[in-house]
Formats: structure tokens, C-alpha cells, sequence
């Protein structure tokens, strides 16, 4: 039973005879067991982020010009015959936290390997 269903039922057993003050408390009770409530789910989601932050970093490894994701589970989809995924783009990595795969760029920039479709940065042969 969360703190709203018994604040609920304290409510339904006094209202009846409760005194309009007493009323006024019970009210005041169930609005801060709903702002406890609304701050506990926001808590619980910021550690489910954090802890993908978390997981995320211990995968992402910087090589070459680029951030590359450890291959898992026996799967990768990129360089899957090396252990690992990509190449990312570091600039939205490094500045955004945002891991956008780098698209071949050979027919599109000249002198350069890989692009960025986000931040149209062009990167130079990986290793």
C-alpha cells in the first residue's frame, strides 16, 4: 500500500466527523504524499539514466579519431571481426554525450574517409 492509498483512507475514516481544520490538514497531507510521490519517480528515473551513463561508458573507448563501442554478446554490427562497433562521431560524443555512428563520406568529402551526418565533421581513415 503506497503513502496516497493511506493517506486515502485516513481521509474516508475521519472526513465524517472531522472538524473543518482537521479536513484542511488531510488535504494538505495527500498533496505532500503526492509531490513525495511525483519526486520519487523522478529520483528512480535519473538513476535508471545514470546507470545507462554509467554502463554506456565502460562499452565506448577512444581509437584512431573516434569512439568505437565494445562488441557484446558476441555481436557487433560494424568490425564485428575485431570486437568492435563503429566508428562514432567524437565531437558529438565528447561535447553531447550523443553516439552517432559516422557514415562513409569517400564519394561525398573530398579527402576524407568517414562524415558525420550530424555535425558534418569529416574524419580521415580509421586504424
Amino acid at each position: 500500500m503506497s503513502i496516497i492509498d493511506s493517506a486515502k483512507d485516513v481521509y474516508e475514516l475521519v472526513k465524517s466527523d472531522a472538524t473543518p481544520e482537521l479536513q484542511q490538514k488531510l488535504m494538505e497531507l495527500r498533496e505532500q504524499a503526492l509531490v513525495l510521490q511525483e519526486e520519487n519517480l523522478a529520483l528512480r528515473m535519473r538513476i535508471q539514466e545514470l546507470e545507462h551513463k554509467a554502463t554506456r561508458r565502460e562499452e565506448i573507448f577512444f581509437e584512431g579519431d573516434g569512439y568505437w563501442r565494445k562488441k557484446t554478446n558476441g555481436h557487433a554490427e560494424g568490425h564485428a571481426e575485431n570486437g568492435k562497433d563503429g566508428p562514432f562521431c567524437q565531437k558529438c560524443y565528447d561535447i553531447q554525450g550523443k553516439l552517432v555512428r559516422l557514415q562513409s563520406a569517400t564519394h561525398m568529402v573530398a579527402c576524407r574517409d568517414w562524415l558525420c551526418v550530424v555535425c558534418k565533421t569529416g574524419y580521415g581513415r580509421f586504424h
